[in-house]
């Protein structure tokens, strides 16, 4: 029942029967009791009271003989009372901290356990300041196309910066002409208003003390080429100007046609209740004033679009669903936004309007994305159908276009920009409503 001191023991066992005759004994085993820790190591580096210029020190000590494992912390208080650092089970004399210390006064030490987790005695407690200048490296000229179109969302990436005290690094880029990204990723998108030669630069910061910044890198140039333009001639002899778009060309402006094709008239609707009723191809103008015509273009309703004389003059027609989701996945819209309904994409709304003054002050002309792709969309509005009355609404709160893709026996495809947001909309909606055109060239 009393504790064996620390030694070392044999063992063994034997029998006795019933007579008390004894058997053979077993074979001897043998065991340790070891009760006590193992000695103190010794701190080598870094010195006590050393000063250092980096966030990340490597710590060394001695081998202790009976170690099996080390504890080691480091703290900013004499009392260890808030690790830092806490690492129970090193099995090397040496330790480089993953992560960088503030500049500070710490302590650090160290004991071992063996192989029978007997704790040690700690070590002797050193002291070190880490006195490590704040800075981060400039980052990677800038990688991206060489060449792009006004409008074109291109996207230029740069990276390989850090910061002296292991903080998350944020970039950004000046794109040579008078804008700035923000603050972000290594990797930002850009579009280019007019056309010329750019030089594009990268910088670093650090994102813990944003004051902390590198210097400018450059080396990357990109030469941005318009999109060309032209004009053509519609069923009536008016001249409208077209731009190519993606290898597509486009009518810059809207539709203000006031015959088919085979010169038949096409109706214009002044009343709100005949308009309401219509089942066949019209036209109207924005409050029923001559005067919007030359600006905004003539609203139809889809019946025009879809009827067999043709709106467009002949190598023309109206754009189609697929030519508009052609058209903002030019402009950087993805696939999947593309091809759903609602409020989609990013800045493709902005990118296709044009003419700010003629929009309400909003998130569509506030983006610097805002009339760079030459398409031109104003803020002309549209007239509603039976639904509403057939009034008049949304000049200089929204654009509205009719695509040639029908929907149903009611409904056709459509495109509504609006002035509170940079985004495109795409929806079915009611064939009545009347809404602005646009063509785009037969091949």
């Amino acid at each position: 029942s009393d504790a064996l001191n620390d030694g070392l023991y044999c063992w063994r066992v034997r029998g006795c029967d019933d007579f008390g005759n004894p058997g053979e004994w077993s074979n001897v085993w043998t065991f340790t009791i070891d009760t006590q820790g193992p000695s103190a190591p010794d701190l080598i580096a870094p010195a006590d009271g050393a000063t250092l210029i980096v966030g990340m020190p490597v710590f060394e000590w001695s081998s202790v003989s009976d170690a099996d494992v080390y504890e080691f912390q480091v703290t900013a208080s004499e009392n260890f009372a808030c690790l830092l650092i806490n690492e129970t089970d090193l099995s090397s004399t040496n330790y480089t901290s993953s992560g960088s210390l503030e500049n500070g006064v710490y302590y650090w030490r160290v004991r071992a356990y063996d192989s029978c987790a007997n704790q040690g005695v700690w070590s002797d407690t050193w002291t070190f300041t880490i006195n490590a200048p704040h800075t981060v490296n400039t980052p990677l000229i800038p990688m991206g196309p060489s060449t792009g179109e006004t409008g074109q969302s291109l996207s230029f990436s740069t990276g390989h910066s850090s910061c002296s005290r292991g903080h998350t690094v944020q970039y950004r880029f000046s794109w040579g002409d008078s804008k700035r990204s923000p603050w972000g990723s290594s990797t930002q998108i850009h579009h280019y208003a007019s056309a010329g030669t750019f030089s594009i630069k990268a910088q670093a910061r650090c994102a813990t003390d944003t004051d902390i910044v590198s210097g400018w890198v450059s080396g990357k140039s990109v030469v941005i080429t318009g999109f060309e333009t032209g004009t053509m001639t519609g069923n009536d002899g008016k001249t409208y100007a077209t731009i190519q778009i993606g290898g597509k060309w486009w009518t810059a402006e809207n539709l203000r046609e006031t015959k088919y094709r085979n010169g038949d008239e096409i109706p214009v609707v002044y009343k709100n209740e005949d308009w309401c009723e219509l089942t066949a191809g019209a036209r109207t103008v924005y409050d029923n004033d001559e005067n919007y015509a030359d600006l905004f273009g003539y609203l139809y309703n889809w019946y025009a679009v879809d009827d067999s004389r043709k709106l467009a003059p002949s190598g023309w027609r109206v754009a189609t669903d697929a030519d508009w989701i052609e058209l903002e996945m030019y402009f950087g819209m993805s696939q999947s936004d593309a091809e759903r309904s609602g409020n989609r994409g990013t800045n493709q709304g902005s990118k296709l309007a044009g003419r700010a003054s003629l929009w309400r002050a909003g998130e569509l002309k506030n983006h610097d994305a805002f009339g760079t792709s030459g398409f031109s969309a104003l803020a002309g509005g549209y007239r509603s159908s039976h639904y509403c009355g057939g009034t008049f609404n949304g000049r200089t709160y929204y654009e509205v276009f009719w695509t040639s893709t029908g929907d149903g026996s009611e409904d056709a495809w459509l495109r509504h920009i609006g002035y509170d947001s940079p985004k495109i909309v795409r929806f079915p909606y009611h064939k009545r409503y009347g809404y602005a055109i646009r063509l785009v060239r037969e091949y």
